[in-house]
């Protein structure tokens, strides 16, 4: 049996959770010839339930708040992490220090937990807090946007996050900063659907991000664009034009 994990922002989806019909068909083809698909995202439940309800893609497996939770096709939990509320306090009193402002929120995985001013809450899931009024959440991701800032500022915020904070993984993914559980990742949430798929023989893995590196060092079948960093092509060992070719040549030998 094979599984192929994607990542979806960037990778599969584009704009406002878009999908183009090429990756849908993709999609479609794989698991009506008997491959599982699972999603490896940095985005917890409420963002990826819009697959099914919009596209009609019921998916196998979702790997969440990169690698902190893991849901099977139905949503029933079979793996989750979380980040102590003392450490997600530390980071946010960090944050309100940097040199540039973004905006921050905690995940569980049910909603997301804004804990600054101007976050617009625009989706169902999405709810103003402050930093006190999560004490008692189970925290699965940590997430800092910092949209419309050069990258290279982003880099070294990141870093030094890295640096400073060695109990939780903090991955760029673009202007944003994920941070997850210690020992988490794409990579650790795909070794879980694993541990339940042991007649899995060939794994695939694609994605166009930093936090996308540790599930493409997994497998020789790893795929980016050519778009992507540079760091992210050399953790890749397939650089693509776009998603339905990482699926129709490089899984089904299509010419």
């Amino acid at each position: 049996m094979k599984l192929f994990a994607t990542d979806l922002d960037g990778t599969t989806v584009h704009g406002y959770n878009e999908i183009e019909e090429s990756s849908i068909a993709a999609i479609k083809r794989m698991q009506e010839n008997g491959i599982l698909v699972a999603v490896s995202t940095g985005r917890i439940l409420g963002g990826v339930k819009f697959l099914k309800e919009d596209y009609g893609l019921n998916l196998d497996y979702y790997v969440l708040g990169n690698g902190s939770v893991v849901m099977d096709k139905d949503y029933n939990l079979i793996y989750k992490k979380t980040i102590s509320y003392d450490m997600v306090r530390e980071m946010y009193n960090h944050l309100l220090k940097c040199p540039i402002e973004g905006i921050m929120h905690a995940s569980t995985n049910d909603g997301l937990y804004f804990l600054s001013e101007n976050a617009k809450l625009d989706k169902e899931y999405f709810f103003k807090s402050n930093i006190d009024e999560i004490s008692n959440k189970e925290i699965v991701s940590f997430v800092v946007s910092f949209e419309g800032h050069e990258e290279e500022v982003i880099e070294n915020i990141a870093k030094e996050m890295k640096e400073k904070f060695t109990e939780v993984e903090v991955f760029q993914n673009k202007c944003y900063i994920d941070v997850a559980p210690k020992n988490s990742s794409k990579a650790t949430g795909i070794e879980k659907v694993l541990d339940k798929e042991k007649q899995v023989k060939v794994l695939y893995t694609i994605g166009d991000s930093y936090n996308d590196i540790p599930m493409l060092e997994m497998t020789e079948n790893s795929f980016t664009f050519v778009s992507s960093p540079e760091a992210i092509k050399k953790s890749a060992k397939n650089v693509v034009e776009n998603f339905a070719e990482s699926v129709n040549k490089f899984v089904f030998g299509d010419k």
